[in-house]
Formats: structure tokens, sequence, C-alpha cells
């Protein structure tokens, strides 16, 4: 039976269990006595051998991790969260955690606040919040409620792997503290409605034409043929290299040339000029 299947069963109703004694039907702790038996399955009459609410932090710890409440923390869906002796005439309070819990307020299935109420749904503050009960196995969580984030390390690593997928980077546990006790569907809107998320769509699709078209070895390819013509650039710059040094030495061996031709007139002009006078 999942939760909200059990809730629809038992809305309004003033619930007790076994063990409890007809004086205490409507009592808060009734409440999830009934839930772990007939929900989580867990064995006892009464599942917390205890007489008030308060009082149920750290027992049956052979089904359940008993977490105190930090600043950060968020209970878990389908856990057990209980209130100190502030509330409820100094016998505290209890109720099973759903969605819409985050860091500031979490949200319950509980009975008898106000007084002598049935089974409803309340939002509290965590003023007054000791801590929570986390059932410890699989086999003792809420069956069939897997739209709705826990906080775990499995649900985490899910979320982690969604939120690559959406917006292409890791997840960080801020963010999913946000989300936890809310539905995977909130979760995945949220993150599909933005603009890193747009970005990161445009980039896998040109990654997947990269891919399609093989991109990387057109790459390789065109680096091939870059080192075959800038080899080519190389040797034609080496030949224009040894053509503008022939150049060099023909102008050299030209000028030489010219001034042997120009001392050979002048003497074939004196001597010319002598035999005249002769």
């Amino acid at each position: 039976m999942t939760i909200g299947e059990w809730y629809a069963q038992r809305a309004g109703q003033r619930l007790g269990s076994c063990g409890g004694g007809s004086q205490n039907i409507g009592q808060c702790q009734q409440l999830v006595q009934l839930y772990a038996l007939e929900v989580l399955g867990v064995p006892g009459c009464p599942a917390f051998p205890v007489p008030y609410a308060r009082l149920m932090m750290g027992t049956r710890t052979d089904y359940f991790t008993t977490v105190p409440n930090t600043p950060s923390g968020v209970p878990p869906y389908g856990s057990i969260v209980v209130f100190n002796g502030r509330v409820g005439g100094g016998y505290g309070h209890t109720g099973v955690a759903i969605e819409g819990s985050d860091t500031n307020v979490v949200r319950i299935i509980q009975q008898n606040d106000p007084m002598g109420s049935g089974a409803s749904i309340k939002i509290y503050n965590y003023n007054n919040v000791m801590g929570w009960l986390v059932p410890k196995s699989q086999a003792v969580q809420p069956q069939g409620d897997n739209d709705v984030i826990i906080n775990d390390n499995n649900n985490f690593a899910r979320a982690n792997k969604t939120h690559l997928q959406i917006r292409g980077r890791a997840l960080d546990r801020g963010t999913f503290n946000a989300f936890v006790g809310k539905g995977w569907l909130t979760f995945i809107e949220a993150l599909s409605d933005d603009q890193e998320a747009n970005d990161h769509e445009a980039a896998a699709t040109l990654g997947a034409v990269a891919r399609r078209d093989n991109w990387q070895q057109q790459i390789y390819t065109l680096q091939d043929q870059n080192k075959v013509l800038q080899g080519q650039v190389d040797s034609l710059a080496k030949q224009v290299k040894e053509l503008q040094a022939q150049i060099g030495t023909q102008t050299d061996d030209t000028k030489l040339l010219n001034g042997f031709g120009e001392i050979l007139t002048k003497l074939i002009i004196r001597l010319g000029l002598k035999g005249e006078q002769k």
C-alpha cells in the first residue's frame, strides 16, 4: 500500500492502533503507529512502545534511522517527523512527511492538531522539530511513490544524472535539497525551463551533428593536408632564398666586370690618342 492510498482511506478519521487503548484513539502518535504497521509493515503492538510522541526519537532502531533536525535537513518522503515537548501540551507531536517539504517547512499527515481533529495534511516550520525516523530498508519504504524525491544517495544520484542530461553540469546538494519532498516532474520542469537548458540542448544538437558527420576525422584529415601544404610552402621559401642569394652574387660579378670594362675602355682611348699624336 502506498502512502497516497493509505491516506485516501484514512483521511478525516480519528485513528487508533493496537495497544493504544480506546482512550488514546485520535492522538497524534496513534496515526504514525498505524502508518508504521499498515504501510511500512513494521511489527509490534504498538510499533513504537512509548507513551508520548516526543519519546519516539531514537526508538525502533531495528527499522528506522534517527536523524536529528539540522538547518539544511529535510525529512525524506515517508519518514516520521517528531516534535519536542514545547508543543502538544508537553507530549510533543508527530506525523508522516510527504511531498512539499523543504528546508523551510515540513508537510505531514497528522491528526489531533487542532485537538480532536482526524487525519489531515498540515504544514509546520522546524522550530520544534526534534528530527525524523527514516525507514532503513527498501522493504519498508513506501511503495509506488517513486514520483517523489527522497533525501538519500540513490535519489541524489538519479537527480544528478538528470541534471547533467538537461543542464550539462553536475548537481549541487543545496539545489537537490530544495527539491526533496517534491515530485520528479516538478524537478524536471524546473531544470528544463531555463536558458542554461536551452544552451545545453543547442550544444548537444551541434555535438550530434559533429558525431554523425565525423567532424573529428575531418579535422584530422585537414590537419594532415595542412602539414603537406606547409611543407610545400617551406620548400618554396627555401628556393626563394637560394634564388635571392644567386641574384646577389650575380650582381657583384656584374659590377666587377663593368669596372674592368671601364678601365679597358679608358686604356684603349688613351692608346688610340697616343697613336694619333705619333
